[in-house]
């Protein structure tokens, strides 16, 4: 499964306010601590994602369909970050497995060398790519004509908060009502 795959793959990477709500105390120990986390919820699309609560949300101009919950405090530059977004599509009346895939396949084929592990399911698909600078961890998950997009960003000397587990939780817990 994707979360196993990101688990080996992912040794990369690397508050709570507004829409966001707190969970009776969700944790996953890693190898230096445990961690707990925050659920963003989004009434207008129907989800909720677990986010580690040592990350700060942020005031976005995408408030509607998601936000940012950031590493590198509430201004300047956010390259430590989960982005969370989604995105109902004009195109298509419900995402079939046919659809995902291509989908996946044009965004696979957008990122060219950059991307280190890929994998699409029926209803799903997630890549991680390596950069100079930044490293990213997204996971795409479908329901009826509707994406929801959770991306994990961080530079290479952040990768010691964003462990396999913490990913795991983050991905695992991206969910429609």
């Amino acid at each position: 499964m994707a979360i196993a795959a990101l688990t080996l793959l992912l040794a990369a990477c690397g508050g709570n306010k507004g829409g966001a709500q707190s969970t009776d105390s969700q944790s996953t120990e890693t190898a230096d601590k445990k961690v707990s986390y925050i659920t963003y919820t989004n009434e207008k699309y129907g989800y909720s994602v677990e986010v580690p609560d040592f990350l700060t949300k942020r005031d976005t101009q995408m408030e509607e369909n998601g936000t940012i919950f950031s590493d590198d405090g509430p201004e300047g530059v956010t390259l430590n970050r989960i982005d969370i977004g989604a995105y109902e599509s004009m195109f298509v009346e419900e995402y079939t497995p046919e659809k995902v895939k291509e989908d996946f396949e044009e965004e696979v084929a957008k990122r060219g060398d950059d991307i280190t592990s890929k994998e699409c399911g029926d209803n799903y698909y997630t890549f991680t790519s390596k950069g100079e600078y930044v490293n990213e961890t997204t996971y795409v998950t479908f329901k009826g004509n509707v994406s929801l997009t959770v991306s994990i960003y961080c530079e290479p000397d952040h990768a010691s908060k964003f462990t396999g587990e913490v990913v795991d939780h983050v991905f695992k817990s991206a969910k429609f009502k």
